[in-house]
């Protein structure tokens, strides 16, 4: 379980560096619906949330501090997805959203996944997608410079969600017309 201290939170990596800011408290949580489900994977790709594990804010003394869920794509992972949403409502967690990580290459999402994926989707107020990342399964440090477009998008909608100025690089691109959607 993470503790919470007001000018720190503790992580895999230490404190959390906000893209050339020095370490602050964070914007948000990364609540791992399961283990896997790559809550480290973001937490290093998109800044601004603090990896709190399988924990909400709450359990780890950091009440109001808003979380996100992972999950795998898998048919383990959405179940687990759903089982989150109900345990952060025992909480009245502020929860926003919910990042579905891809479990394997694919085009086409198998029918069943894609039904349990539209259940899933009822329990968040967004989802956003994260496809498979190639050069993550063959031991690539997961940085911005090798993430999916998606972990980009995710970065803005957090921020934007949140009212909070986005870093520095960000705000350059989209005021200068080139936001990826």
């Amino acid at each position: 379980m993470v503790s919470f201290d007001q000018q720190q939170v503790a992580s895999g990596n230490g404190t959390v560096a906000v893209s050339g800011r020095p370490p602050s408290r964070p914007h948000w949580a990364w609540v791992g619906a399961h283990g896997g489900a790559g809550v480290t994977t973001l937490s290093e790709v998109v800044p601004g949330g603090a990896d709190f594990g399988r924990d909400f804010p709450a359990q780890a003394g950091a009440s109001g501090l808003p979380a996100v869920v992972v999950c795998r794509s898998n048919a383990q992972g959405l179940t687990a997805a759903r089982k989150a949403a109900a345990k952060a409502a025992s909480f009245s967690a502020n929860v926003l959203g919910l990042v579905v990580v891809a479990d394997m290459p694919e085009r086409r999402r198998p029918k069943p996944l894609a039904e349990a994926l539209y259940l899933t989707r009822g329990a968040y107020q967004e989802l956003w997608e994260m496809p498979w990342v190639p050069a993550w399964r063959f031991g690539e440090p997961p940085v911005p410079a090798n993430s999916p477009r998606q972990a980009h998008q995710l970065l803005v909608d957090l921020w934007t969600a949140l009212e909070l100025p986005l870093p520095g690089e960000i705000s350059q691109k989209r005021q200068g017309g080139s936001k990826e959607k």
